[in-house]
């Protein structure tokens, strides 16, 4: 039986100004099994942040529903769920003056979790995405992408049922981020999550999801839905030279080209 992780329903969310109302999303409807990967994608400023941020509690709905394994809110996620929700930003907010042990520890202490366990929950991630002797470094003496892996394990530490990611390797130069989308790929694998990811990569979303929605801004909405069926267990490094790959990477390009031209048009 198929268990349904998150689901929304009619979500909407208005802003009011002086000059009148404006709609960021409008009736965005997705839905995403426990342990399955689904990246967004859509032209800049179409919604994709303010989805995450209503998702993951930053932000409030102005109307529609979030199902949350299978309880459902119409005024947001509460704190107690909220809980089981991980976030990596765009921005690359470490604590300039904690440690990488003190940076993984912050999740923890906010949410008040104490104990050896989550100290072995610490060195298991670091040992994971191959940290373990950085544990007492500082981020100003690590590269970038040790820096986001950093990140990335700090959303997973208090173990959260989802993860939330927005453009995590954006900020990253093109090599740094084709070597981290393999190595969350070999996360993923491990840690089973699910996740929902914000991505302008086309390459980044057909490696590591198995549903990719595309959004429309004025205002923001899911105008297209593509699958990849196969199994995050069979793909690796040659996965982007199969045939499916490249079908779905020239379908993929062309629908966000026509969004682009539209966005031009409009």
């Amino acid at each position: 039986m198929t268990i349904k992780a998150l689901t929304t329903k009619n979500l909407t969310k208005n802003y009011q100004s002086r000059s009148g109302t404006t709609c960021a999303l409008n009736d965005i409807n997705i839905d995403i099994d426990d342990k399955q990967i689904v990246s967004i994608m859509g032209p800049s400023g179409c919604g994709k942040s303010t989805l995450l941020q209503i998702l993951g509690g930053i932000n409030k709905p102005t109307s529609g529903t979030i199902s949350f394994y299978g309880h459902e809110y119409s005024e947001g996620i509460p704190n107690e769920d909220l809980k089981k929700i991980g976030f990596v930003f765009q921005a690359d907010n470490l604590l300039a003056w904690r440690t990488v042990k003190d940076n993984l520890y912050l999740p923890l202490e906010i949410m008040n979790l104490r104990g050896k366990e989550w100290d072995n929950r610490i060195h298991e991630l670091l040992d994971m995405v191959g940290l373990k002797k950085f544990i007492n470094a500082y981020p100003h003496e690590l590269s970038g992408g040790m820096r986001q892996r950093i990140r990335l394990i700090r959303a997973l530490v208090h173990n959260p049922n989802l993860l939330l990611m927005d453009q995590p390797f954006g900020a990253l130069d093109a090599i740094t981020r084709k070597l981290l989308n393999y190595e969350f790929l070999s996360l993923c694998k491990k840690t089973q999550k699910t996740i929902l990811l914000v991505t302008n990569d086309i390459d980044e979303a057909l490696l590591l999801s198995s549903k990719i929605y595309i959004m429309s801004s004025s205002p923001g909405k899911i105008t297209n839905e593509v699958k990849y069926d196969l199994p995050i267990a069979e793909r690796n490094r040659v996965t982007a030279r199969t045939n499916k790959y490249q079908q779905l990477r020239i379908e993929l390009k062309k629908i966000i080209q026509e969004e682009m031209m539209q966005l031009r048009v409009s």
